[in-house]
């Protein structure tokens, strides 16, 4: 379970340091908003939508547990679930503060302010291209489905409808043998 902390400042770097119990407890009461919350249990199921199947991440029905017992009692934080590793602050924010770092001396070297893209960027790309392949795919089958809806109609119409000359007879060869031609 992923514990709060705070980021300090030791040797020039910027480090994450996970809250003691001590600190937890100073921090939790000098805080207003988060006065009077219990303490979550150390052992906590965790996030449901990492175990469920398909259908069920597909319509969010993972989730309905959270929401009826929200909608009888109010929730608690002990009723919360808790993260999974890859998305907790323990392990994202020593990682993206690395890249900080890497991105201050950049721009110290070259004599600019840092900027936050270059870190958020390559913090997070492995969930951003995948994301904006999705969008891409999802804005194309809007555009393409009425495209496709007007080819099918044309097609239905046509062969509904008969030939423009369809009165029209072809013309025999002459090679045709007819009872009006005799060679």
């Amino acid at each position: 379970m992923a514990s709060p902390g705070r980021i300090v400042q030791k040797g020039g770097k910027s480090v994450y340091e996970p809250l003691t119990g001590t600190d937890e407890d100073e921090l939790l009461d000098q805080d207003p908003v988060r006065a009077g919350i219990k303490r979550c249990p150390s052992e906590r199921v965790t996030w449901p939508e990492y175990d469920a199947p398909f259908f069920s991440r597909m319509f969010f029905s993972w989730f309905n547990p959270i929401v009826e017992l929200g909608a009888n009692v109010p929730l608690e934080m002990s009723d919360l679930w808790t993260l999974h590793e890859k998305e907790s602050s323990a392990k994202n924010v020593p990682e993206f503060m690395a890249l900080w770092d890497e991105e201050v001396k950049r721009a110290r070297a070259a004599g600019t302010s840092p900027g936050l893209l270059r870190p958020v960027w390559f913090h997070s790309w492995r969930i951003v291209v995948p994301s904006g392949i999705l969008l891409l795919c999802g804005c194309m089958f809007q555009f393409i489905r009425p495209l496709l809806m007007m080819q099918i109609l044309l097609i239905v119409v046509s062969a509904a409808r008969p030939p423009a000359f369809a009165h029209i007879r072809p013309r025999r060869r002459s090679s045709d043998h007819s009872p009006y031609m005799r060679s």
